[in-house]
């Protein structure tokens, strides 16, 4: 998993949901991306999640799960880890977002870091 992405904006989000099923898109091109809005672990980012309906809607979360005692959110685990929380007797901090917290991530591009200072 990359530790940072370019996310769309909420407006590019919705845009996006709303072009569904009409032949067109909705992103337009941009030659660089803007490294203010990029998104890290602890960033709050468009996402979408089930409407209840059946269908989608662009709600804005924090990426990752911040854990006490701990100065950056989490973001990533072994699925195979997660998925044994699932399991009868099974507990930890992504058994209920592997359950019932799925959603999907619209970026324009994500990354790896390439220095310490780039963070």
């Amino acid at each position: 998993m990359c530790v940072r992405f370019s996310p769309l904006t909420a407006e590019e989000a919705q845009a996006v949901l709303d072009a569904r099923g009409t032949g067109r898109h909705a992103i337009c091109y941009i030659g660089a991306t803007d490294p203010i809005r990029d998104a890290r672990p602890g960033s709050q980012v468009p996402l979408f999640v089930p409407d209840g309906a059946g269908d989608l809607k662009v709600a804005t979360l924090e990426w990752g799960f911040p854990l006490d005692g701990r100065p950056h959110a989490v973001f990533n685990t072994r699925i195979e880890s997660a998925l044994k929380q699932l399991c009868p007797g099974g507990r930890g901090m992504w058994a209920k977002a592997i359950a019932q917290g799925r959603c999907l991530v619209p970026v324009r591009a994500f990354y790896e870091r390439t220095s310490p200072s780039a963070w």
